[in-house]
């Protein structure tokens, strides 16, 4: 060199990492044997088509637009991204592996604002703490704090939302009597909200007591007091009540059907016998609950209103 100063390391101009120069790099300057022209030409096109993909789904997340499909849309650019940053090269990149990472971090940022707008707050807080791990990692402090102000807002949100929701239910559950239907409805509303919750502790024993609860109620009318079975009952004029009680025995199917499918999904990870045996106790159940709608509308000699009614609560 005229200067008289001889360099053994340069900066790469794409990936901003120190290259020293060895005689093997010396002997290959442009990275010619290590990746072909055409191939860092298509990485190239690939993360710009990337970028323009991104501009128009976040544009429809700002915009009060988003819905299902941009989250998807989302979630198929994160996974091209991911792809893209897999398969540089590692010494000669066609895109600057650092920007990758940070469209990356930034896509699932956005995934997790496309959430929030959904009122989707669990997913939106998993998403905004994945991508505020991965600001962390490059180094985006700046980021990394709107990610967390953003998380604890929603935190704030949901656990209002909570509080609310299970006072309310607590206080609804409360004032019902035991082993009424009415009981029963509100007992599983109650383990949604705990299951929303993440806290399948209690999902699992008030599901528990749903199953014991359900299994005291014996054919009850639609306030709760005793009824004899439909087949057994004495049909006189009464054909509201008689109405009353096929609804009765009909809400009591579907709720040991909501039971037993949400006791399934409280098992599905850490129990699969028990998620399986749930599983076919809702099968079971549904296959009751039109066996006895098809014996109400067989065996009764009921007028042609009732049977359409039945005939609608059988569609139904």
């Amino acid at each position: 060199m005229q200067c008289g100063v001889h360099s053994t390391q340069v900066i790469c101009s794409i990936c901003s990492q120190v290259i020293y120069l060895t005689p093997e790099i010396l002997d290959d300057p442009l990275g010619t044997n290590q990746i072909a022209f055409d191939h860092a030409m298509q990485q190239m096109l690939w993360f710009s088509e990337i970028h323009k993909r991104t501009l128009k789904a976040t544009s429809k997340a700002t915009t009060g637009s988003a819905d299902e499909r941009v989250v998807t849309e989302l979630k198929e650019i994160l996974a091209d991204c991911n792809r893209l940053l897999e398969e540089l090269a590692p010494r000669y990149p066609a895109c600057n592996p650092e920007t990758v990472r940070y469209k990356i971090a930034d896509i699932t940022s956005w995934i997790g604002y496309a959430y929030e707008a959904l009122r989707n707050n669990q997913e939106a807080i998993k998403y905004l703490e994945q991508a505020a791990l991965r600001f962390r990692e490059i180094g985006k402090v700046e980021e990394v704090r709107k990610c967390q102000e953003k998380i604890g807002r929603l935190q704030l949100e949901g656990q209002g939302i909570f509080d609310k929701e299970l006072s309310r239910l607590q206080a609804e559950r409360m004032a019902l009597p035991k082993y009424s239907l009415q009981h029963v409805d509100v007992t599983i509303e109650l383990s949604n909200v705990y299951k929303g919750a993440g806290d399948y502790f209690e999902v699992e024993k008030l599901l528990r007591d749903v199953e014991k609860e359900l299994g005291q109620i014996e054919h009850i009318d639609a306030h709760g007091s005793a009824m004899p079975t439909i087949p057994g009952a004495v049909l006189n004029d009464d054909l509201t009540r008689l109405l009353q009680s096929i609804e009765a025995n009909v809400e009591k199917y579907s709720l040991y059907i909501r039971l037993y499918s949400n006791l399934a999904l409280v098992y599905r990870d850490s129990n699969f016998e028990e998620a399986t045996r749930c599983f076919e106790k809702a099968k079971q159940k549904e296959e009751q609950i039109t066996a006895y709608l098809l014996h109400c509308k067989e065996q009764m000699n009921l007028s042609d209103d009732i049977m359409n009614v039945l005939e609608n609560t059988l569609a139904s």
